[in-house]
């Protein structure tokens, strides 16, 4: 287990800027010798959230609460 995720398709909780709370799967893919984790819905939270491809995000995974806040954005 890496930052709490698991292997197993499971559940993330992503605190958008606002404080609102989003909720999107996780899977597991292999990358190597190591996992590589990707939301299934992406799309759908980019859209929510008005960002676009190449718009940089900045995430901090708080353990504890098992959340995924976003700090900040750099748009394009």
């Amino acid at each position: 287990m890496r930052l709490g995720l698991t292997q197993e398709l499971h559940e993330l909780k992503i605190q958008t800027l606002e404080g609102k709370m989003m909720f999107n799967e996780v899977e597991t893919e292999q990358n190597g010798d190591a996992p590589r984790y990707k939301m299934v819905k992406w799309g759908k939270f980019m859209s929510a959230n008005s960002l676009k491809n190449g718009d940089i995000l900045h995430f901090n995974f708080v353990t504890s609460k098992h959340v995924l806040e976003l700090k900040s954005e750099d748009r394009k």
